[in-house]
Order: structure tokens, then sequence, then C-alpha cells
């Protein structure tokens, strides 16, 4: 049990920081936000509420959720 304990709090304290997570998260969202944006013309598969497109899906994981939106949601996960 010591050894877990040790270990989790030595990944709490480097891998699994808050602060790292968070700039993780920032530095892999704006590397895939262009790659998103043309996923979204190519396969129309973002449908934000009112955009009358149509398209197949509802948005990044919660009707008219938008990319910047769904980053924030999986920010306010890590942090709580």
């Amino acid at each position: 049990m010591k050894y877990i304990k040790d270990t989790w709090d030595k990944l709490c304290d480097t891998v699994l920081n808050e602060t790292i997570l968070q700039d993780f998260i920032d530095e892999k969202s704006e590397y895939i936000e262009e790659s998103v944006k043309l996923n979204i013309l190519k396969w129309d598969n973002y449908v934000a509420e009112g955009n009358g497109k149509g398209g197949r899906g509802g948005g990044f994981g919660r009707k008219g959720e938008s990319f910047e939106d769904a980053v924030e949601v999986l920010k306010e996960y890590v942090k709580n």
C-alpha cells in the first residue's frame, strides 16, 4: 500500500499535476484545431444549433457544442 501511495503521490506531482495536464490539453487542442476545421468541412459531421447544415453529428459530445467548448469541458473535468 505504501508503494502505491508513494507512486500516486509522485505521479500527482509530475505527469498528473493539474497545471501540466491543463497545459497538455491546450497544446494538443491547438495542434489539432486546424484538422478539426478541415474534418468538419470534409465530412460535414458537426451540427451546431441553428447552423442549418444538417450534418449527422451532434457537435463534440453535446448538441451544439463547439470544439472550444469541448476543450473547456475536458479542462474542467481534469480540474475537478
